[in-house]
């Protein structure tokens, strides 16, 4: 039947952005592939909500009770997934669909509460039907990831109580506890699959050759039955063509098992083939989200520089300090002079000379 996923992650005041860029397919570009923009009219949104910070901003002067300032890397929202195996909505119409979804967003108001949550937004314009959701992490006045997960018990306890009201009801089961592996990012993600179908695509090529193999080798097995067939009905050495029938009878007996063993694995192989490359695409649709992600991170680090240095010259104005400036008109003359100086100390001095040598 399938497994219910729900997975969340942190989100720093610098990355809130992109988080919407992708969630409401803002205009742009997108790198993801997998995205039909034909299906966009079918996606849903369950929270009416404006621009990411601005929702974030407000909850945290509403909510969170400290006067001291936020930090820059603290976390202010946490972004979650919520989906199911691809063939859990094989077949479900669209009401189905977001039924599901509806129960997932209803657990997630229960958990973080209502007055939390900056967004749900179904997406059903990409391969599997999922839903993206943030809400800041404000409890009892402060603003703290550990509000909501701290350590992996918490985490566990989040999965496990996401399966009793969401994913058992709608007959899917619980993933694996406690077996130690880690997520992987999304490329690795992708790597691992086109290996997997790599080393598939080698082995059905090897089981093909020993089929062609086997059945060239048929003809000249049949073309021995006969002679001997026809050596036996001339009456000669009779007991010896005998057992050198038996044996040919065994050898075409065990090659045609091995032609018919090799040809359901190879069937094996192309049905497998299919889903993973399904998988596939799923990983590259991951992977070009992350990457797309990232791109806006760069963006918005290239802005950093000129913001600290305009903060660094206001702070030093303001105690009186001078501050070092590459490209002010006082350093550049101070440097000038300074290579000046080291030239003429380095340069050999010549000598003048005087009376009759001077003429």
């Amino acid at each position: 039947m399938g497994y219910g996923i729900c997975r969340v992650q942190k989100v720093k005041a610098a990355a809130v952005g992109s988080m919407q860029y992708h969630n409401d397919r803002l205009p742009g570009e997108h790198s993801n592939p997998n995205i039909d923009h034909s299906k966009r009219g079918d996606n849903a949104e369950f929270i009416k909500h404006g621009s990411y910070r601005a929702e974030v901003n407000d909850r945290i002067e509403r909510f969170r009770k400290s006067d001291r300032k936020v930090r820059k890397d603290a976390v202010v929202l946490v972004e979650g997934v919520m989906t199911a195996s691809p063939e859990f909505f094989e077949g479900k119409s669209r009401d189905e669909v977001m039924a599901f979804f509806r129960d997932g967003f209803d657990f997630v108001k229960s958990e973080v509460g209502e007055g939390n949550m900056v967004h749900f937004t179904v997406h059903m314009d990409e391969s599997t039907p999922h839903a993206h959701f943030g809400f800041t992490p404000i409890k009892d006045g402060t603003l703290s990831w550990k509000n909501y997960f701290d350590g992996r018990d918490a985490l566990r306890g989040w999965q496990d109580r996401f399966f009793e009201k969401v994913s058992k009801p709608w007959g899917l089961e619980r993933g694996e506890k406690d077996t130690g592996r880690t997520h992987k990012d999304a490329a690795q993600m992708r790597r691992d699959a086109e290996r997997e179908i790599k080393k598939l695509d080698k082995r059905k090529e090897c089981l093909r050759q020993e089929v062609e193999e086997m059945e060239a080798a048929t003809p000249s097995l049949s073309e021995g039955v006969r002679t001997l067939w026809k050596a036996r009905s001339d009456g000669s050495r009779e007991e010896e063509l005998g057992s050198a029938i038996e044996g040919l009878r065994w050898r075409i007996s065990d090659l045609s098992s091995q032609i018919a063993d090799c040809n359901g694995r190879a069937e094996g192989i192309e049905r497998g083939l299919p889903a993973l490359r399904a998988r596939y695409r799923e990983l590259a649709e991951r992977f070009n989200d992350a990457r797309s992600r990232v791109e806006q991170a760069l963006g918005r680090l290239r802005e950093v520089p000129n913001t600290l240095s305009e903060l660094a010259q206001d702070i030093a104005r303001k105690l009186g300090k001078p501050l070092f400036d590459p490209n002010s008109l006082d350093y550049q003359m101070r440097e000038a002079t300074r290579v000046s100086s080291e030239l003429d100390r380095d340069r050999p001095h010549v000598p003048q000379q005087r009376g009759r040598e001077a003429r």
